[in-house]
Formats: structure tokens, C-alpha cells, sequence
């Protein structure tokens, strides 16, 4: 194992995972390029609904699903960002209702004790009340 000056293990195998991670993407690109080389055919999409029909021009298989891949990350993304507009606004809310309740817990922190009277036929022995630091 290396070492560095800090005695911590140093991780030698970033190194090879950068080579894999390299090899991978030129397998998946290589293969990708064959899929774009090989449907070069072009393709109508039609869409209809009851009273509005739409056809596109005449677009490569590839266009169709780059096309669609966009649309889908798009809605994705839109997703992800209605999700993360209300974890801020819960976060926020949430944020409003610690600082409340720590504002009520130093006052009531700073009250006097009183003195409780010690109801007939308890036995157990209560400590006397010490004044808080």
C-alpha cells in the first residue's frame, strides 16, 4: 500500500478507474455512432387527436430520438424543480417554526420555579427546587 505524509492510505486505483470510465465511453459513443450510421432511414411522426391532426416533416430515426430524449429530460427537469420549489418553501416553514419554538423555550426557561406543595400520601421524596444557571 502507498502512503502519503499524512498517514493516510492514498488510493492508488483512481488512476484505473479513469481509464475504465474512458474505455466505457468510447464503447458506448462507438456504439452509439453505429446505431446513428445504420438508421439513416427518414420517418413521419403523425399525432391526432379528435379535432386536431399534425404531421411532421420527413425526420432521420436518430433526430426522432435525440428529439425525444430532449422532451423527456425537459419534463425531468420541470419536475425536479417543482419538487425542489416546495422542499425549499417546506424547509423554510419548518426553519420559521424552530426559531419560534426556541424563542418559547428560552422564555419559559427563564421563568421562576415555584414551589409545589407535596400532595397527602406521596412517600417518594422530591428534591427542593434549585435556581438554573
Amino acid at each position: 500500500m502507498l502512503y502519503n505524509a499524512g498517514n493516510q492510505k492514498d488510493k492508488g486505483g483512481d488512476g484505473m478507474r479513469k481509464v475504465w470510465k474512458l474505455i466505457l465511453a468510447l464503447i458506448i459513443g462507438y456504439l452509439l455512432y453505429a446505431f446513428i450510421y445504420s438508421n439513416k432511414e427518414a420517418y413521419t411522426i403523425k399525432f391526432s387527436l379528435a379535432f386536431f391532426k399534425w404531421e411532421s416533416v420527413e425526420i432521420p430515426m436518430v433526430g426522432i430520438i435525440l428529439g425525444s430524449m430532449v422532451v423527456g429530460a425537459i419534463i425531468v427537469g420541470l419536475v425536479g424543480l417543482w419538487s425542489q420549489v416546495r422542499l425549499r418553501s417546506t424547509n423554510r416553514a419548518q426553519r420559521q417554526d424552530i426559531k419560534r419554538l426556541e424563542e418559547e423555550l428560552a422564555e419559559l426557561r427563564s421563568l421562576p420555579f415555584k414551589e409545589v406543595e407535596r400532595a397527602e400520601g406521596v412517600e417518594e421524596d422530591i428534591p427542593e427546587s434549585k435556581e438554573r444557571p
